[in-house]
């Protein structure tokens, strides 16, 4: 009896020693890793913010900033969240010049938590080559890809402007589809980038900088009726090979599509002025007609079109301003509507190099009228239209 007691206390002692060296069945379970929550907390403090495999992130309520990163990354994923002594923060933000100049930066990962990335955030980083832009940012702001590598844009659905020089020297040469509901784009936005296979601007674009897309290979492009405001030279010296201005664009401004060797073809819809050099050097233009919305031809706006040979003039044109179609040789026809002669412009409207051989043809019983305004000067006959 006294060897079965002892038996029975021995096995309770060995089951109570295993037990414990379990651990007990009091001690918590391990709490669960969060695979969208990366831990700092073994980050060192710097001036920059809390330095982290080579990100600096600032941290402030609930939020946090990659407000810096060293110079020698190359890949990079920024978490949806970050933790500190027991604190968890989501990541909204790229500051401003995050990864300015980072020229090995090859791949970078955001997460979807991203809504703002800062001006100069990834411009000089030359081996970055293509990027996807988060579903929440609505802004790419001033430069904020200006000179890097990138060679294609997935862009959001919700994205609405697009800064002064965003993506100024950017390469862009590979599919890049602008999201329909981007409204405005900055000044020189695109400059220099090839976008050579872009088909049409977005659905609601109202607006277009200075410059916007100067130099682009595109060689179509569709302009949707949205589109209000554009700025100086917006297209110059781009690869288009014909152009329909939108209806709502009351301006063609200063230079729109200047030095544009490839134009073949220009369809002027709702215009009531050509801005100065709008359509100089385009030196394929063959023929123009000018419609009944438009008032005003400006300052050299076709000059050195020196393929044109035929122009009309609609009735409504009140004005052509000097050098308006100077150095165009081959203009041998002109036909002109307007029953009041446009007012000249002081200084050689139209060639006069080749007067003799060039026709204009002006409204029945208009003659006199055309020869009065100093038409005879650029022109060696004057026919009325039948």
């Amino acid at each position: 009896m006294k060897s079965k007691k002892f038996l029975l206390a021995a096995f309770a002692a060995l089951f109570a020693v295993t037990f414990a060296a379990c651990g007990g069945g009091d001690e918590p379970d391990p709490e669960p890793v969060d695979p969208d929550v990366l831990d700092i907390s073994g980050g060192e403090d710097t001036p920059n913010g809390i330095h982290f495999n080579g990100l600096y992130y600032l941290l402030e309520g609930t939020t946090a900033t990659v407000n810096k990163a060293d110079e020698e990354v190359i890949d990079v994923k920024i978490p949806m969240k970050v933790k500190r002594s027991g604190n968890v923060y989501t990541v909204t933000t790229i500051g401003k010049r995050a990864f300015y100049m980072c020229q090995g930066l090859a791949n970078v990962s955001m997460s979807s938590s991203i809504e703002e990335i800062g001006e100069e955030a990834f411009s000089g980083c030359k081996s970055l080559t293509k990027i996807t832009i988060p579903a929440r940012v609505k802004e790419i702001k001033k430069s904020c890809f200006s000179s890097t590598g990138l060679k294609s844009v997935e862009m959001p659905a919700g994205l609405e402007k697009i800064g002064d020089y965003a993506f100024y020297g950017c390469p862009l040469n590979e599919q890049t589809k602008m999201s329909s509901g981007i409204i405005e784009i900055g000044n020189y936005a695109f400059y220099g980038c090839s976008l050579v296979n872009l088909k049409s601007l977005p659905a609601y674009i109202q607006k277009i900088g200075k410059m916007a897309f100067y130099e682009c290979k595109f060689t179509e492009l569709s302009f949707p009726s949205s589109l209000t405001q554009m700025g100086e030279s917006a297209f110059g010296e781009s690869s288009l090979k014909s152009v329909t201005t939108p209806a709502n664009l009351k301006v063609l401004p200063k230079g729109a599509f200047q030095y544009c060797t490839n134009l073949e073809t220009i369809s002027i819809e709702g215009v009531t002025e050509i801005g100065m050099y709008a359509f100089q050097w385009c030196q394929k233009l063959k023929k123009i007609y000018i419609p009944l919305s438009v008032t005003k031809v400006g300052w050299s706006a076709f000059y050195t079109c020196s393929e044109l040979t035929d122009v009309t003039i609609s009735a409504n044109v009140k004005s052509i301003d000097s050098y308006a179609f100077s150095s165009c040789y081959k203009i041998r026809t002109v036909y002109s509507y307007a029953t009041t002669p446009p007012s000249l412009g002081s200084s050689d409207p139209f060639e006069n190099k080749y007067a003799s051989s060039s026709t204009l043809f002006v409204p029945h019983g208009c003659t006199t009228a055309y020869k009065n305004k100093g038409y005879s000067t650029y022109f060696g006959t004057i026919k009325e239209l039948s």
